[in-house]
C-alpha cells in the first residue's frame, strides 16, 4: 500500500511539472531572439527553382541545377532527412562543370557528410581528408578549412580516437580566432567541450564562447552554447547554475524550432534530479523526453513525405532539361523493368489465385469457412508466440548489455561499488535462460525462407540489419520494442525502416509491414497446407 501511495504521488508530481516545462520559454526567452537565417528554407528552395526553370543558357542551368540540389541536400541532411539526399548528391555533381573547382569541392565535401550520416565513416574521412588538405594551400579558402577540420575531428570523436579528434578542434578554434569568425570559433569550442576530457575547455573559454555566439547573431548555437556550459557545471557538480543554463538553452530551442537541442537539456536535466535523488522530478523530464520526441518522429515522418516529393519533382524537370547520369538511367531503367516483372508475377499470381479458388469452392464448399477460420486463428497464435520469443530473446541481449554497462563503471566509492555489484549480481542470476525447442526451430526456418522470398522479390541480398528489421516488422514488433530490444535509438530505427522501404522499391502509398507480412505468408504457404491436409 506505501508503494502505490508513492508512486501516485510521484506520477501526481511529475504531472504537474510536465505542465511546468511548457511555460520555460514564455518566461526566460529574450525577444530578440528570431528564427535562425543561416538555415535553408524549403521557401529558399522553391525560388531557387522557379528562377533555374526561367534560365535558358544551358551552362548555367547545369551550374544553377548542381547548386540547387546541392542546397537541398543540405537542407535534407540538417532536417534529420539525410537518407533523401543521395541522388540529389549524384545528379549535382553530375551537372557541375569540370572547371569550378571551387563548387565541385563544396559539392564532395556534402557527399561526405552523406556518406558520415549513412555509416560510411572510413570512406567519408578519407574525402574530408583530402579536402582538408587541398584548403590547407589555400588562403582563400580558410572558412572551408575550418569546417573541414570540424568535421574530421567529429569523425575522429565518432571512431574513439579522442585524442586526434581534439587535435582539429583545437586547430580550428584557434584558426577561427585568428581570422574573427565567430561562428565557427564558437561552434569549434562546443565540439571540443563534447569531449568532456578536454582540459583547456574551463569556464571562461565557455563564457567566452557564448559572447562570440551573441556577437555575431550565431542564433544556431545559442541553445548548445548554453548546454555546453551547463554539462561543464553538471561535472563540477554545480546543478544550481547548471540548472540556470539548462533553462536558457531550452527555452531559445524551444522558439527556434531546435528539438535536438530540447531533448538534449531535457536529458541532462533529468540527470541532474536522479544525482539529487528525486525521482519525481527526473521521471517527469524523461515523461516530456519522450512526449516530444513522439511528436517529432510524427512531424518528421509528414515532412519527409512532402519533401520527397519535392525532391523527385525538381530531380524528374532536371533529367528531362539536362540529362541523366548514366548510372542513375540505368537504375531508372532497372526500377522500370523491376516495376513491369512485378505486375506480370502478381497477374500471374492472381490469375492462378482465382482458378485455385473455384476448384476449392466445389470440392470443399461445406469446410473452407471452418478452415479459413482455423488458419487465422492458427496464425494469430502463432504470430503472437514468435513476437513474445523475440522479445523474450532481446530482452536477455539488452540485461546482459546492462550487466556489461556495470563492470565498466570505475568509481572509488566503496558504497556505491557495492550496491554495483549487488546489482549486477541480481541481473545475472535472474537472467533470462537461453531456450532451444523445435518451436524457435521451425520459427528461424520460417523466417529464413521469407528472407529468401524476400531477396528473391528484389534480386539482391539485403545486409544482416535489414535482414533483422524486416523480420521484426513482420512479426508485428514497433518502433519502441526494435529499439528496446537491439539498442538503437528509435530515431535510428525509423531511418532504418525508411532505407528498407528504398531497397524494396516501395512507393509512398504501400505499408512496409502489409509487404512484409504478405511475402511471409507467401514464403511459408506451402508449409502451412501440409500441416492442415494432415
Amino acid at each position: 500500500m506505501n508503494l502505490r501511495f508513492l508512486f501516485l504521488i510521484m506520477l501526481l508530481c511529475g504531472s504537474f511539472f510536465t505542465a511546468n516545462l511548457h511555460i520555460y520559454a514564455d518566461n526566460k526567452v529574450n525577444d530578440s531572439i528570431t528564427p535562425p537565417q543561416e538555415y535553408i528554407t524549403i521557401g529558399d528552395l522553391t525560388q531557387q527553382f522557379t528562377e533555374l526553370k526561367s534560365t535558358f543558357n544551358n551552362t548555367e542551368r547545369k551550374n544553377k541545377a548542381a547548386i540547387l540540389l546541392n542546397d537541398f541536400s543540405v537542407f535534407l541532411i540538417e532536417n534529420g532527412e539525410w537518407f533523401l539526399a543521395g541522388p540529389l548528391i549524384e545528379n549535382a555533381l553530375y551537372y557541375c562543370a569540370s572547371d569550378s573547382i571551387e563548387l565541385k569541392n563544396h559539392l564532395i565535401a556534402t557527399s561526405a557528410s552523406f556518406q558520415y550520416l549513412n555509416g560510411d565513416l572510413e570512406e567519408a574521412e578519407k574525402t574530408f581528408k583530402r579536402l582538408y588538405e587541398e584548403t590547407d594551400r589555400d588562403s582563400t579558402q580558410i572558412d572551408a578549412h575550418i569546417r573541414l577540420g570540424i568535421n574530421l575531428g567529429e569523425i575522429c570523436q565518432q571512431s574513439g580516437r579522442k585524442k586526434q579528434a581534439l587535435e582539429y578542434f583545437e586547430k580550428a578554434e584557434s584558426l577561427a580566432d585568428s581570422i574573427g569568425s565567430k561562428y565557427l570559433y564558437a561552434n569549434a569550442i562546443i565540439h571540443a567541450e563534447r569531449l568532456e576530457d578536454n582540459s583547456h575547455i574551463q569556464l571562461d573559454i565557455l563564457q567566452k564562447c557564448i559572447e562570440a555566439v551573441f556577437e555575431g547573431n550565431c542564433n544556431t548555437l545559442m541553445a548548445p552554447a548554453y548546454l555546453a556550459m551547463a554539462r561543464y557545471h553538471f561535472r563540477q557538480g554545480d546543478y544550481q547554475e547548471a540548472i540556470k543554463e539548462i533553462d536558457k538553452a531550452c527555452a531559445i530551442a524551444k522558439k527556434l524550432g531546435q528539438l535536438k537541442y530540447e531533448t538534449e537539456g531535457l536529458q541532462l536535466w533529468g540527470n541532474i534530479y536522479s544525482r539529487q535523488n528525486n525521482p519525481a522530478m527526473s521521471y517527469a523530464c524523461m515523461q516530456r523526453l519522450v512526449e516530444l520526441r513522439e511528436a517529432a518522429n510524427k512531424e518528421r515522418d509528414r515532412l519527409a513525405a512532402d519533401h520527397a516529393m519535392e525532391a523527385d519533382k525538381i530531380l524528374q524537370w532536371c533529367r528531362e532539361e539536362l540529362g541523366t547520369p548514366s548510372s542513375a538511367a540505368g537504375k531508372s531503367d532497372r526500377q522500370s523493368y523491376f516495376g513491369v516483372l512485378v505486375v506480370v508475377v502478381l497477374l500471374v499470381l492472381v490469375i492462378c489465385i482465382l482458378v485455385f479458388t473455384i476448384i476449392l469452392k466445389k470440392k470443399r464448399a461445406e469446410y473452407r469457412d471452418m478452415v479459413e477460420n482455423l488458419k487465422e486463428e492458427i496464425s494469430g497464435l502463432r504470430g503472437e508466440s514468435i513476437k513474445l520469443e523475440i522479445l523474450y530473446k532481446g530482452f536477455g541481449s539488452m540485461l546482459t548489455r546492462i550487466r556489461q554497462s556495470l563492470k565498466n563503471i570505475k568509481t572509488d566509492d566503496s558504497q556505491l561499488q557495492a550496491k554495483i555489484k549487488d546489482v549486477s549480481a541480481s541481473i545475472l542470476q535472474n537472467a533470462l535462460p537461453e531456450r532451444r525447442n523445435a518451436f524457435n526451430i521451425i520459427a528461424e526456418e520460417e523466417d529464413e525462407r521469407f528472407i529468401t522470398k524476400l531477396e528473391g522479390s528484389i534480386g539482391s541480398e539485403l545486409n544482416p540489419a535489414d535482414r533483422k528489421l524486416a523480420i521484426y516488422l513482420c512479426h508485428g514488433l514497433t518502433t519502441q520494442e526494435i529499439s528496446c530490444i537491439t539498442g538503437v535509438l528509435p530515431k535510428s530505427v525509423n531511418q532504418n525502416r525508411y532505407r528498407l522501404r528504398r531497397v524494396l522499391g516501395l512507393e509512398q502509398e504501400d505499408n512496409l509491414e502489409e509487404v512484409l507480412l504478405t511475402h511471409y505468408k507467401e514464403a511459408n504457404l506451402q508449409i502451412d497446407n501440409k500441416v492442415f491436409e494432415k
